[in-house]
């Protein structure tokens, strides 16, 4: 038996869309305040010989600009989208691309759809908040830094935000069939959290805080390497002055090469050599420590918001809002603290 997805009807704010990631979208157009219309109305496209009816999902009065909700797309789905952009920049005539489209990750995976008489494809997308206005809006390299709402230039955040949507996201790219290539790894070794190790190996009075937070942190790290792994481990069970005996206990289990573990110590004894005081290595400890709280009130909004387009019942979603509502005054305050 072959397993296929299929769309999950979902309701929010009294509207019933089509599937689940339609609703998320909604939602996050309304946590940036972005006015949206659902499926208010359908076209007939230009399409070869003759003509073709689309239903886009979303139009964003204010911006004047479609947005499409899009998981996987056939050939055929990208052809309809070049269909609805050519004909929209054909009717504006302001030079504008206006239609956009949100991928699988709500508020990551943006892309911009541009057709015009002679080239079609996709483009970076990114979303800024108006130096001018104070509204966001959505940004591209066709139009620059203009806002939809009030045409501010924003030149500076333009570059700001596009760089920021080039690293972030590849979604752009996939959709025009291209596949980023991984970036190719230094052959020479570099320690991730290189303040915690130098508090572990010079203080030992904050020992213990230390070791608590720099577990918590390489707990949560996708891509530890075997070398960071052992240097906490020996650390951990081991005075800093025993560290190059434990580097030469991992070479004998083989758990190290010979190489690995001369480019660990070294990294080691440049760490030493970075001077560092009792009272910057407090506040290291306790910007980590804030950071770390902060983190953790903003993932529980986060689990609010995803919970949101679910809900079935108003009393459940008032709850859930009133819940994100206090999350958010506590996470203020908190950020307010000295």
């Amino acid at each position: 038996m072959s397993l296929s997805k299929y769309s999950i009807p979902t309701e929010y704010k009294g509207i019933t869309f089509r599937s689940r990631l339609e609703a998320q979208w909604a939602n996050w157009f309304d946590d940036h305040d972005i006015k949206w219309e659902y499926e208010p109305e359908g076209y007939k496209l230009p399409w070869k010989n003759s003509t073709i009816k689309y239903l886009p999902d979303f139009f964003l009065p204010e911006m004047n600009s479609f947005f499409e909700v899009k998981g996987v797309m056939e050939e055929f789905d990208k052809e309809k989208l070049f269909a609805l952009a050519r004909a929209v920049r054909n009717e504006r005539k302001d030079g504008l691309d206006r239609v956009f489209i949100g991928g699988l990750e709500v508020g990551k995976d943006l892309a911009l759809v541009h057709a015009d008489e002679k080239s079609k494809g996709f483009g970076y997308l990114g979303l800024a908040k108006c130096e001018n206005c104070q509204r966001y809006f959505f940004i591209n390299p066709v139009s620059s830094g203009i806002c939809l709402y009030c045409g501010h230039p924003n030149e500076e955040k333009a570059k700001e935000v596009m760089e920021e949507a080039f690293h972030t996201s590849d979604y752009f790219e996939s959709l025009n069939g291209v596949t980023r290539k991984p970036e190719e790894k230094s052959s020479s070794f570099s320690l991730r959290c290189k303040d915690h190790f130098r508090i572990l190996l010079k203080f030992p009075e904050l020992r213990d805080r230390t070791l608590e937070q720099l577990g918590r942190i390489l707990s949560n790290e996708k891509h530890l390497s075997n070398e960071e792994s052992l240097l906490f481990t020996i650390l951990r069970d081991k005075d800093p002055s025993q560290l190059e005996l434990g580097l030469q206990e991992a070479v004998a289990k083989g758990h190290l090469t010979d190489r690995a573990a001369s480019a660990l110590l070294k990294e080691v004894q440049d760490l030493l050599t970075t001077s560092i005081d009792l009272e910057s290595a407090e506040r290291v400890l306790n910007t980590t420590e804030k950071y770390e709280k902060s983190r953790q009130i903003e993932n529980e909004m986060s689990e609010i918001d995803r919970l949101l387009p679910q809900a079935k019942e108003e009393s459940e979603r008032r709850s859930l809002l009133v819940k994100r509502i206090q999350l958010r005054r506590k996470l203020d305050a908190f950020l307010s603290r000295k």
